[in-house]
Protein backbone atom coordinates (compact mmCIF):
# COMPACT_ATOMS: atom_id res chain seq x y z
CA UNK A 1 0.00 0.00 0.00
CA UNK A 2 2.86 2.44 0.52
CA UNK A 3 4.24 1.81 -2.99
CA UNK A 4 0.38 2.18 -3.99
CA UNK A 5 -0.35 5.31 -2.26
CA UNK A 6 3.43 6.82 -2.97
CA UNK A 7 3.35 7.08 1.96
CA UNK A 8 7.06 6.78 3.06
CA UNK A 9 8.59 5.67 -0.61
CA UNK A 10 8.15 6.63 -4.05
CA UNK A 11 4.91 5.49 -5.99
CA UNK A 12 5.84 2.25 -7.48
CA UNK A 13 2.29 0.91 -9.31
CA UNK A 14 4.65 -2.26 -10.71
CA UNK A 15 6.17 -2.88 -7.29
CA UNK A 16 2.76 -2.98 -5.33
CA UNK A 17 1.13 -5.06 -7.94
CA UNK A 18 3.91 -7.51 -7.44
CA UNK A 19 3.86 -7.67 -4.12
CA UNK A 20 -0.32 -7.79 -3.96
CA UNK A 21 0.08 -10.56 -5.91
CA UNK A 22 2.35 -12.21 -3.60
CA UNK A 23 -0.01 -11.33 -0.58
CA UNK A 24 -2.37 -13.07 -2.55
CA UNK A 25 0.03 -16.16 -2.87
CA UNK A 26 -0.02 -15.99 0.54
CA UNK A 27 -3.67 -16.14 0.99
CA UNK A 28 -5.25 -12.61 2.01
CA UNK A 29 -8.79 -12.40 0.92
CA UNK A 30 -8.07 -8.25 0.50
CA UNK A 31 -5.63 -8.70 -2.30
CA UNK A 32 -7.74 -9.47 -5.22
CA UNK A 33 -9.93 -6.09 -4.61
CA UNK A 34 -5.92 -4.15 -4.01
CA UNK A 35 -5.13 -5.57 -7.55
CA UNK A 36 -7.62 -4.51 -9.11
CA UNK A 37 -7.53 -1.07 -7.80
CA UNK A 38 -3.57 -1.00 -8.92
CA UNK A 39 -3.98 -2.05 -12.34
CA UNK A 40 -6.90 0.43 -12.68
CA UNK A 41 -4.21 3.33 -11.59
CA UNK A 42 -2.05 1.91 -14.58
CA UNK A 43 -4.40 1.98 -16.64
CA UNK A 44 -5.30 5.76 -16.52
CA UNK A 45 -1.62 6.43 -16.40
CA UNK A 46 -1.92 5.25 -20.08
CA UNK A 47 -3.52 8.58 -21.12
CA UNK A 48 -3.24 11.74 -19.90
CA UNK A 49 -6.86 12.65 -22.09
CA UNK A 50 -9.82 13.06 -20.72
CA UNK A 51 -12.21 12.37 -23.53
CA UNK A 52 -12.81 8.44 -24.16
CA UNK A 53 -12.08 8.64 -27.75
CA UNK A 54 -9.30 10.37 -26.98
CA UNK A 55 -7.99 8.01 -24.46
CA UNK A 56 -9.22 4.92 -27.29
CA UNK A 57 -6.87 6.52 -30.20
CA UNK A 58 -3.89 7.35 -27.62
CA UNK A 59 -3.83 3.06 -26.78
CA UNK A 60 -4.19 2.06 -30.34
CA UNK A 61 -1.19 4.36 -30.86
CA UNK A 62 0.56 2.78 -27.20
CA UNK A 63 0.28 -0.99 -28.37
CA UNK A 64 2.21 0.09 -31.61
CA UNK A 65 5.22 1.34 -29.86
CA UNK A 66 7.65 -1.61 -29.79
CA UNK A 67 9.37 0.51 -27.02
CA UNK A 68 6.59 0.94 -24.91
CA UNK A 69 6.16 -1.23 -21.93
CA UNK A 70 2.91 -1.57 -19.98
CA UNK A 71 0.53 -4.71 -18.45
CA UNK A 72 -2.11 -6.00 -20.69
CA UNK A 73 -4.24 -6.65 -17.45
CA UNK A 74 -4.57 -3.04 -17.18
CA UNK A 75 -4.92 -2.28 -20.70
CA UNK A 76 -7.95 -4.60 -21.25
CA UNK A 77 -9.46 -3.07 -17.88
CA UNK A 78 -8.86 0.15 -19.00
CA UNK A 79 -10.46 -0.27 -22.81
CA UNK A 80 -13.27 -1.74 -20.94
CA UNK A 81 -13.69 1.12 -19.00
CA UNK A 82 -13.46 3.72 -21.49
CA UNK A 83 -15.68 1.32 -24.16
CA UNK A 84 -18.14 1.54 -21.16
CA UNK A 85 -17.84 5.23 -20.47
CA UNK A 86 -18.61 5.87 -24.42
CA UNK A 87 -21.55 3.63 -24.86
CA UNK A 88 -23.12 5.69 -21.51
CA UNK A 89 -22.58 8.85 -22.87
CA UNK A 90 -25.59 9.64 -25.07
CA UNK A 91 -24.84 12.96 -26.01
CA UNK A 92 -21.44 11.42 -27.32
CA UNK A 93 -21.80 11.53 -31.34
CA UNK A 94 -19.20 8.78 -31.31
CA UNK A 95 -20.88 6.81 -28.90
CA UNK A 96 -22.74 4.53 -31.39
CA UNK A 97 -20.25 4.52 -34.46
CA UNK A 98 -18.88 1.23 -35.79
CA UNK A 99 -15.38 2.51 -35.34
CA UNK A 100 -15.23 2.86 -31.59
CA UNK A 101 -16.45 -1.45 -31.71
CA UNK A 102 -13.59 -1.54 -34.50
CA UNK A 103 -10.56 -0.15 -32.44
CA UNK A 104 -11.19 -1.45 -29.08
CA UNK A 105 -11.39 -5.03 -30.90
CA UNK A 106 -7.97 -3.94 -32.48
CA UNK A 107 -6.51 -3.08 -29.32
CA UNK A 108 -7.55 -6.00 -27.48
CA UNK A 109 -6.63 -8.28 -30.38
CA UNK A 110 -3.41 -7.33 -30.81
CA UNK A 111 -2.03 -7.80 -27.26
CA UNK A 112 -3.91 -11.09 -26.70
CA UNK A 113 -2.25 -11.86 -30.10
CA UNK A 114 0.93 -10.62 -28.64
CA UNK A 115 0.75 -12.62 -25.25
CA UNK A 116 -0.10 -16.10 -27.53
CA UNK A 117 -3.74 -16.23 -26.31
CA UNK A 118 -5.32 -18.36 -28.86
CA UNK A 119 -8.49 -15.80 -27.59
CA UNK A 120 -7.34 -12.96 -30.62
CA UNK A 121 -9.24 -14.37 -33.39
CA UNK A 122 -12.46 -13.08 -31.88
CA UNK A 123 -11.68 -9.62 -31.71
CA UNK A 124 -9.44 -9.81 -34.91
CA UNK A 125 -12.46 -10.91 -36.96
CA UNK A 126 -14.71 -8.28 -35.45
CA UNK A 127 -11.87 -5.13 -36.31
CA UNK A 128 -11.27 -6.83 -39.74
CA UNK A 129 -15.20 -7.22 -40.74
CA UNK A 130 -15.89 -3.73 -39.67
CA UNK A 131 -12.85 -2.33 -41.28
CA UNK A 132 -14.42 -3.82 -44.28
CA UNK A 133 -17.71 -1.86 -43.64
CA UNK A 134 -16.22 1.03 -42.02
CA UNK A 135 -12.85 1.84 -43.11
CA UNK A 136 -10.74 3.00 -39.57
CA UNK A 137 -7.42 0.62 -39.68
CA UNK A 138 -4.02 1.85 -41.08
CA UNK A 139 -2.06 -0.34 -43.57
CA UNK A 140 0.17 -2.03 -41.55
CA UNK A 141 -2.98 -2.54 -39.00
CA UNK A 142 -4.82 -4.31 -41.82
CA UNK A 143 -1.98 -6.45 -42.77
CA UNK A 144 -0.90 -7.01 -39.03
CA UNK A 145 -4.77 -7.91 -38.55
CA UNK A 146 -5.04 -10.20 -41.90
CA UNK A 147 -1.93 -12.02 -40.64
CA UNK A 148 -2.97 -12.81 -36.84
CA UNK A 149 -5.89 -14.25 -38.85
CA UNK A 150 -3.97 -16.39 -41.36
CA UNK A 151 -1.91 -17.67 -38.38
CA UNK A 152 -5.25 -18.71 -36.59
CA UNK A 153 -6.51 -20.79 -40.47
CA UNK A 154 -3.04 -22.18 -40.03
CA UNK A 155 -4.14 -24.20 -37.34
CA UNK A 156 -6.72 -25.67 -38.84
CA UNK A 157 -4.52 -26.46 -41.82
CA UNK A 158 -6.91 -24.49 -43.85
CA UNK A 159 -4.63 -23.08 -46.52
CA UNK A 160 -6.67 -21.71 -49.38
CA UNK A 161 -8.11 -19.42 -46.70
CA UNK A 162 -4.43 -18.72 -45.61
CA UNK A 163 -3.19 -18.16 -48.99
CA UNK A 164 -5.79 -15.45 -49.59
CA UNK A 165 -5.34 -13.75 -46.23
CA UNK A 166 -1.62 -13.48 -46.42
CA UNK A 167 -2.05 -12.63 -50.71
CA UNK A 168 -4.27 -9.62 -49.17
CA UNK A 169 -1.71 -8.44 -46.88
CA UNK A 170 0.96 -8.37 -49.20
CA UNK A 171 -0.90 -6.70 -51.69
CA UNK A 172 -1.27 -4.04 -48.49
CA UNK A 173 2.49 -3.68 -47.73
CA UNK A 174 3.60 -3.63 -51.22
CA UNK A 175 1.50 -0.89 -51.67
CA UNK A 176 2.52 0.98 -48.54
CA UNK A 177 5.46 3.51 -49.22
CA UNK A 178 6.31 3.65 -45.52
CA UNK A 179 6.63 0.22 -45.18
CA UNK A 180 10.07 -1.40 -44.48
CA UNK A 181 11.96 -4.05 -46.86
CA UNK A 182 12.14 -6.66 -44.17
CA UNK A 183 8.12 -6.18 -43.63
CA UNK A 184 7.81 -6.74 -47.29
CA UNK A 185 9.87 -9.44 -47.61
CA UNK A 186 8.16 -11.56 -44.41
CA UNK A 187 4.71 -10.74 -46.30
CA UNK A 188 6.66 -12.28 -49.42
CA UNK A 189 8.10 -15.38 -47.37
CA UNK A 190 5.10 -16.35 -45.35
CA UNK A 191 2.80 -16.28 -48.35
CA UNK A 192 5.22 -18.57 -50.37
CA UNK A 193 5.55 -20.48 -47.50
CA UNK A 194 1.80 -21.80 -47.14
CA UNK A 195 1.62 -21.69 -51.44
CA UNK A 196 4.06 -24.44 -50.24
CA UNK A 197 1.55 -25.81 -48.35
CA UNK A 198 -1.43 -25.57 -50.29
CA UNK A 199 0.82 -27.44 -53.23
CA UNK A 200 1.28 -24.09 -55.72
CA UNK A 201 4.91 -24.85 -55.71
CA UNK A 202 5.74 -23.04 -58.96
CA UNK A 203 4.55 -19.80 -57.44
CA UNK A 204 5.85 -20.42 -54.10
CA UNK A 205 9.11 -20.91 -55.94
CA UNK A 206 9.15 -17.69 -58.34
CA UNK A 207 7.84 -15.89 -55.02
CA UNK A 208 11.05 -16.88 -52.97
CA UNK A 209 12.72 -16.00 -55.74
CA UNK A 210 12.38 -12.75 -55.88
CA UNK A 211 12.48 -12.57 -52.03
CA UNK A 212 15.68 -14.09 -51.70
CA UNK A 213 16.93 -11.32 -54.69
CA UNK A 214 15.55 -8.37 -52.80
CA UNK A 215 16.97 -9.75 -49.07
CA UNK A 216 20.33 -10.46 -50.95
CA UNK A 217 20.20 -6.53 -52.02
CA UNK A 218 19.20 -5.77 -48.27
CA UNK A 219 21.61 -7.74 -46.07
CA UNK A 220 24.03 -9.30 -48.26
CA UNK A 221 24.36 -12.56 -49.58
CA UNK A 222 25.73 -14.29 -46.34
CA UNK A 223 23.31 -12.93 -44.22
CA UNK A 224 21.68 -15.35 -41.57
CA UNK A 225 18.09 -13.80 -42.57
CA UNK A 226 18.33 -15.49 -45.97
CA UNK A 227 18.37 -18.89 -43.77
CA UNK A 228 14.58 -18.73 -43.92
CA UNK A 229 13.88 -17.83 -47.61
CA UNK A 230 16.59 -20.30 -48.87
CA UNK A 231 15.47 -23.33 -47.11
CA UNK A 232 12.05 -22.83 -48.47
CA UNK A 233 13.39 -22.69 -51.98
CA UNK A 234 15.07 -25.94 -51.64
CA UNK A 235 12.01 -27.23 -50.79
CA UNK A 236 10.05 -25.82 -53.45
CA UNK A 237 12.50 -26.76 -56.05
CA UNK A 238 12.33 -30.27 -54.43
CA UNK A 239 8.80 -30.84 -54.61
CA UNK A 240 9.30 -29.59 -57.99
CA UNK A 241 11.32 -32.56 -58.66
CA UNK A 242 14.81 -30.37 -58.95
CA UNK A 243 16.76 -32.54 -56.78
CA UNK A 244 19.89 -30.43 -58.07
CA UNK A 245 18.66 -27.42 -57.25
CA UNK A 246 17.84 -28.10 -53.91
CA UNK A 247 20.97 -29.77 -53.30
CA UNK A 248 22.77 -26.71 -54.91
CA UNK A 249 20.22 -23.85 -51.96
CA UNK A 250 20.68 -26.37 -49.21
CA UNK A 251 24.88 -25.96 -49.57
CA UNK A 252 24.58 -22.47 -49.84
CA UNK A 253 22.38 -22.68 -46.67
CA UNK A 254 24.89 -24.85 -44.72
CA UNK A 255 27.48 -22.64 -45.55
CA UNK A 256 25.43 -19.56 -44.26
CA UNK A 257 24.69 -21.47 -41.11
CA UNK A 258 27.82 -22.94 -40.27
CA UNK A 259 29.44 -19.33 -40.93
CA UNK A 260 27.42 -17.99 -38.05
CA UNK A 261 27.09 -20.87 -35.97
CA UNK A 262 23.47 -21.33 -35.97
CA UNK A 263 23.26 -24.65 -34.60
CA UNK A 264 19.24 -25.76 -34.73
CA UNK A 265 20.04 -24.66 -38.65
CA UNK A 266 23.13 -26.76 -38.58
CA UNK A 267 21.43 -29.93 -37.68
CA UNK A 268 18.22 -29.37 -40.06
CA UNK A 269 20.09 -28.55 -43.26
CA UNK A 270 22.33 -31.62 -43.40
CA UNK A 271 19.12 -33.86 -43.09
CA UNK A 272 17.87 -32.02 -45.63
CA UNK A 273 20.99 -31.82 -47.60
CA UNK A 274 21.63 -35.64 -46.97
CA UNK A 275 17.66 -36.72 -48.63
CA UNK A 276 18.08 -34.04 -51.69
CA UNK A 277 21.41 -35.66 -52.42
CA UNK A 278 20.17 -39.08 -52.38
CA UNK A 279 17.19 -38.33 -54.61
CA UNK A 280 19.76 -36.57 -56.81
CA UNK A 281 21.19 -39.39 -57.31
CA UNK A 282 24.44 -38.73 -54.94
CA UNK A 283 24.44 -41.89 -52.78
CA UNK A 284 27.93 -41.35 -51.25
CA UNK A 285 27.51 -37.76 -50.76
CA UNK A 286 23.71 -38.91 -49.06
CA UNK A 287 26.08 -41.31 -46.55
CA UNK A 288 28.82 -38.70 -45.99
CA UNK A 289 26.36 -36.32 -45.04
CA UNK A 290 23.83 -38.40 -42.58
CA UNK A 291 27.06 -39.71 -40.71
CA UNK A 292 27.87 -36.24 -40.71
CA UNK A 293 24.41 -35.21 -38.93
CA UNK A 294 25.20 -37.86 -36.10
CA UNK A 295 28.44 -36.62 -35.61
CA UNK A 296 27.30 -33.32 -35.62
CA UNK A 297 24.19 -34.35 -33.12
CA UNK A 298 26.58 -36.67 -30.50
CA UNK A 299 28.69 -33.13 -30.39
CA UNK A 300 25.94 -30.58 -30.24
CA UNK A 301 22.50 -32.52 -29.79
CA UNK A 302 20.14 -34.32 -27.20
CA UNK A 303 19.30 -37.85 -26.71
CA UNK A 304 16.40 -36.86 -29.10
CA UNK A 305 18.64 -35.16 -32.22
CA UNK A 306 21.45 -38.45 -31.77
CA UNK A 307 18.30 -40.97 -32.39
CA UNK A 308 16.31 -39.02 -35.22
CA UNK A 309 20.56 -39.12 -36.38
CA UNK A 310 21.13 -42.12 -36.01
CA UNK A 311 17.08 -43.58 -37.59
CA UNK A 312 17.80 -41.71 -40.30
CA UNK A 313 21.39 -42.99 -41.33
CA UNK A 314 19.91 -46.50 -40.53
CA UNK A 315 16.87 -45.68 -42.92
CA UNK A 316 19.39 -44.91 -46.14
CA UNK A 317 21.98 -48.28 -45.29
CA UNK A 318 18.39 -50.04 -45.66
CA UNK A 319 17.71 -48.08 -49.30
CA UNK A 320 21.23 -49.36 -49.99
CA UNK A 321 21.08 -52.76 -48.52
CA UNK A 322 24.14 -52.20 -46.96
CA UNK A 323 25.08 -53.07 -43.21
CA UNK A 324 25.64 -50.53 -40.70
CA UNK A 325 29.14 -49.85 -39.96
Amino acid sequence: MAHENGKGTECDLEEALYLFRRARMGGRDDADEAIERVLTSMGREFSPAVDPEQRLEDLRIMIRNPEKRFSVEALLLELARVCEELVEDEDNPAADQPHVLGRSSLIRGFVLWKQGNPAYIEPVETALVIDGKHRFLTPPERASRMTARAVAFARDRKWQEVVDLHRGALTIVRADPDAAENTVLAAMTDLAFCLHEAAEFEEARDLNSEALARAEIAFGKDDPALLRIIGNLAQNEFALEHPDRSVELMRRRLEIAEQHEILDVIGATLRDLAIASFSAGDLAGAEDLFRRQVAFAERNGDGGDIARARADLDGLFERLGKMPG
